[in-house]
């Protein structure tokens, strides 16, 4: 018998905004919120760098992660992996308290 844990990433998709944005305007004050259309072309930019905290069985909306490419303008050094983009990850984690739950 395996005790896995109950939670777990996966991709997070356009159907998962609104979990999205109440962590959002949970963990940041409202200058620094980014809005909605902004993740939306981050997942579709980027699907593989936004990724969701879910607890399984209630499907509770735990945190997320967030990463952008960004590429650079100057010429990318041959000798150094991944000099052409970086990727500058947000992670972002729910608080005990009110719990915010989402259907799938």
């Amino acid at each position: 018998m395996t005790n896995a844990p109950d939670y777990g990433l996966r991709p997070a998709a356009p159907q998962d905004l609104t979990a999205i944005m109440h962590l959002e305007r949970a963990g940041f004050a409202p200058a620094l919120r980014e809005r909605e259309a902004v993740f939306l072309e981050r997942m579709t930019a980027f699907p593989e760098g936004f990724l969701l905290l879910e607890q399984h069985s209630s499907h509770q909306c735990l945190g997320y992660i967030c990463s952008e490419l960004w590429d650079f303008e100057e010429a990318p050094d041959p000798t150094r992996p991944g000099s052409r983009s970086i990727t500058a990850p947000v992670a972002t984690i729910a608080r005990p308290g009110p719990s915010f739950t989402f259907h799938r």
